[in-house]
């Protein structure tokens, strides 16, 4: 995601529409990010020299491939032409190229942009028809997708791109200083716990300065709200981090959940990835900073965090009450993490 200079505010007497702080710090520069620094430091380069080319920006939502590649195209003068998320077909291709048949606004020295994003949700046509143009990208033509994995994407249309991997990990020691940075600049003064935001949201930069907007909505003044009920003491006590809690904490958590398995395996529950699986594969899964490992059996069978579950609801449940199983667990190929949905596909 994204991480803009804090600027002063516009002068009174100039009309600014209210904007989401998602909106208002989204870079403009390529220094403005923060984490991610492999594709910054490629992209730092190539807006020194563009030329025609393709690129992948591959990784979790929330930090910053889209607006990555917007502000690669504004540095270069680029003419963007943006194909929406679940639109990439024939049709939608065919009608970008036939623009780009034509010298951009910008001139004989400019380039079109094309950004592509969610490219692991095109249509299998619409894939074929990239490959063709992947093979000879056009004159002042510079394509960019975004996705958040590659299981469906066939192995000649990434070799015909130059993938950059965003990771989350990259953003993971510096998101809680600038969630405090823009939380002052605001105008927030109520104590908040930054470290524990960024850890719920997981690094989604996104995400996190959404629950930022929350806490600024909230205000300083929270004497009219309810003391927190003891059950969310509790709920809360689970999201702190690992090392601040006794480990006997895990172990009664570990065996209440697994008798809660033990007792739908029971009740016949069906195994939702048996017809997805032959052998045992190695998943994982991150969450408030820890990192859990564990199989799928291959019987289709989880088993993770000293339990064993039928679904992937079921598992991730022993770990997040909110986290969606098919989305949560990853497991590895070709060099890369992949949901377990795409064990489906």
């Amino acid at each position: 995601m994204m991480f803009a200079a804090i600027e002063p505010a516009p002068p009174a007497d100039e009309f600014q529409f209210p904007k989401t702080l998602a909106e208002k710090y989204q870079p403009k520069k390529l220094e403005d990010f923060v984490g991610v620094h492999e594709p910054r430091k490629v992209m730092q380069a190539f807006v020194k020299a563009p030329f025609k080319s393709a690129w992948f920006f591959l990784g979790e939502s929330g930090l910053g491939k889209t607006s990555m590649a917007e502000a690669v195209s504004k540095l270069i003068g680029g003419e963007i032409h943006e194909i929406p998320s679940q639109s990439c077909n024939v049709e939608s291709i065919e009608a970008v190229m036939r623009i780009c048949a034509y010298v951009p606004q910008g001139g004989r020295g400019a380039f079109h942009v094309i950004i592509a994003n969610e490219a692991d949700r095109m249509s299998p046509a619409g894939q074929v028809k990239f490959l063709s143009i992947l093979d000879r990208v056009p004159d002042q033509t510079i394509i960019f997708f975004t996705a958040n994995d590659t299981a469906c994407l066939e192995k000649r249309f990434l070799s015909r791109c130059r993938v950059l991997n965003f990771k989350a990990e990259t953003v993971e020691s510096e998101l809680a200083a600038y969630l405090e940075r823009i939380y002052k600049a605001e105008g927030g003064t109520f104590p908040v716990d930054f470290p524990k935001i960024a850890r719920e949201c997981e690094n989604n930069v996104r995400a996190a300065l959404g629950r930022l907007d929350v806490e600024l909505l909230l205000g300083a003044d929270r004497a009219d709200l309810p003391e927190p009920k003891q059950a969310d003491v509790q709920k809360n006590a689970i999201q702190t981090p690992a090392e601040s809690r006794p480990e006997t904490f895990y172990v009664r958590s570990a065996r209440r959940r697994n008798r809660q398995a033990i007792k739908g395996l029971r009740k016949g529950e069906a195994v939702t990835l048996a017809p997805y699986v032959s052998q045992a594969i190695g998943i994982r899964a991150t969450y408030l900073g820890r990192t859990y490992e564990g199989q799928i059996r291959a019987d289709g069978r989880i088993e993770i965090n000293g339990g064993t579950f039928n679904t992937p609801a079921a598992a991730a449940a022993a770990i997040s009450r909110s986290a969606s199983g098919w989305q949560f667990f990853k497991f590895e190929r070709g060099g890369n993490l992949h949901p377990i949905d795409a064990l489906r596909r």
